[in-house]
């Protein structure tokens, strides 16, 4: 939904798929990218070609606390496919794989016993030297979220026993109630400056916005960076009642993941990593780019479009999989309309469909002002999605002439917009037509102050 952004922020929201530039962290400059990764726990992921064929060459994996003293087997089944796959696992601890939080058991562990499993989990799996001191640690569903000094304190340890690794010291949920006066907390008591810290996004992935991630910003200061530790669409969610909040949809998960990732590219300066969760469906989150049928579903489409369009390469793929059938990315059309041609590079048997024309995928504008003049200064940037032809079209709004624009495929290019306004300094709705021949029209509304 379109959001009133202050002048104190000095940046806007645009409707539909807009993505704000991290200007107002001065961060805006030349076009960077963010290093994406999957977070997934299950190891059958590093057998699957289609993961090979994304080209990611990070994971993150949450495991209990104790897990190398508990049950480490399944750890070092995924820890050895991944080392065998050439991918850096972050691993992110977490409570106990017993405990019900909130309800009962919540198992809150000493001090000393962290600090026993932890020099225990750097003695079996040495070659692990980036963690998460405590995975979404002001959730309900963490014993943490009631002791944030307690988490500060896992967060030492760790740098303490290794000083060298690296660290995410808070690790939570944006739009979590509580979350800002929970991470204010744990700063104060955290011995070690935090360096790095993590937000699970799902809510502006999901909303089209960035507003959770912008407060987040704001908290940590200048002089540290942030992760996207989870972010991804939602294709279906049920409560912990069975109830269904959100329906099976591919396409709103799609759209999602592609918003995600123009996010990580606008704040890529300051949000250097972002992981998409998961890759293999199901549970009561379903946020899968697989389905636990095997189907690849249309959020893949749109990972490995953008890997592509970074030139990303895969990585080899699993032995035995080289002759593995087409998959659908490459003979059917994106969720965005645009069919591909070849997806990753051109068709691998079967035929491609043909190529139909697209308009701009994502639209960002920064820094709109009411000025004293009474207009409005609006600046967009427009990218095509790599699969399509150029594209090529037209804006209109009230108030402001015929503006065009011309993105080549896989690139952006920024147009320029001054609108009147009636009302100076007061909240201005914009609506934006865009037309381009081939294509339906499309509209986005901003409102801004």
């Amino acid at each position: 939904m379109p959001r009133a952004i202050s002048r104190r922020t000095g940046a806007a929201l645009a409707a539909l798929a807009a993505v704000l530039l991290a200007c107002a962290w001065g961060v805006c400059a030349a076009p960077a990218r963010a290093d994406v990764g999957i977070s997934d726990t299950r190891p059958g992921i590093f057998s699957d070609w289609r993961f090979t064929d994304l080209g990611v060459t990070h994971v993150r994996l949450v495991v209990p606390w104790d897990v190398a003293v508990d049950k480490p087997e399944a750890t070092d089944a995924y820890l050895a496919a991944a080392q065998a796959a050439g991918v850096s696992v972050h691993v992110a601890f977490e409570h106990l794989s017993g405990d019900q939080c909130p309800s009962a058991p919540c198992t809150l562990p000493g001090v000393q016993d962290f600090r026993t499993a932890f020099v225990a989990f750097r003695n079996r799996w040495p070659q692990v030297t980036s963690f998460t001191a405590w995975n979404e640690a002001s959730h309900e569903t963490q014993p943490t979220r009631g002791d944030p000094a307690r988490a500060a304190a896992y967060y030492d340890t760790i740098v303490d026993q290794c000083p060298t690794c690296e660290v995410v010291a808070a690790d939570v949920l944006g739009g979590d109630p509580g979350m800002a006066q929970w991470l204010r907390a744990f700063q104060n008591a955290a011995r070690h400056p935090p360096l790095l810290y993590g937000l699970h996004d799902y809510s502006d992935a999901d909303r089209g916005s960035t507003a959770d991630l912008d407060g987040m910003l704001s908290m940590i200061g200048g002089g540290a960076k942030l992760w996207i530790t989870e972010t991804g669409g939602i294709v279906r969610f049920r409560t912990r009642d069975g109830v269904e909040t959100m329906g099976y949809d591919e396409a709103r998960a799609a759209r999602a993941i592609g918003w995600a990732l123009e996010v990580a590219d606008a704040y890529a300066a300051i949000v250097p990593r972002t992981y998409i969760y998961s890759f293999t469906g199901g549970g009561r989150m379903d946020t899968g780019l697989v389905g636990l049928d095997g189907s690849t579903r249309a959020g893949y489409d749109v990972l490995l479009q953008y890997q592509r369009a970074h030139t990303i390469p895969p990585l080899p793929r699993p032995p035995g999989t080289q002759g593995a059938t087409t998959p659908v990315w490459d003979r059917h059309s994106t969720p965005g309309g645009s069919a591909t041609s070849g997806g990753a590079g051109g068709a691998r048997g079967g035929g491609s469909s043909p190529t139909r024309l697209s308009g701009p995928r994502r639209t960002v504008l920064r820094s709109p002002r009411v000025r004293r003049t009474g207009r409005l200064g609006l600046r967009l940037l427009l990218s095509c999605p790599a699969g399509a032809p150029r594209c090529t079209g037209t804006i209109r709004a009230s108030g402001l002439r015929r503006a065009t624009y011309s993105v080549r495929p896989g690139g952006r290019a920024t147009v320029l917009l001054h609108c009147t306004h009636r009302r100076p300094r007061a909240r201005a709705t914009l609506r934006l037509a865009f037309t381009q021949s081939g294509v339906k029209p499309w509209h986005a509304k901003v409102s801004v102050r």
